[in-house]
């Protein structure tokens, strides 16, 4: 997992790998301007996941893993 000013993505890369980028933790991510204060989630499971979220500024979350690459 990786985090910096970069676009939020989620790529499958075999073998049951992923890679994945948080994208930004600050107010302002001029590489992807709709998805600023982002973070991972991953569950460890039966199958583990990780999703992609977004803090709106009214402090409500938005799922952006489907908008996220994959």
């Amino acid at each position: 997992m990786f985090g910096h000013t970069h676009v939020p993505t989620i790529k499958d890369i075999g073998e049951g790998a992923l890679y994945v980028n948080t994208g930004t933790w600050v107010d302002n991510n001029t590489n992807y301007p709709d998805a600023a204060r982002t973070f991972t989630v991953i569950t460890a499971a039966e199958k583990d996941t990780a999703t992609l979220y977004s803090f709106a500024e009214d402090g409500a979350l938005i799922d952006i893993g489907e908008g996220a690459s994959k």
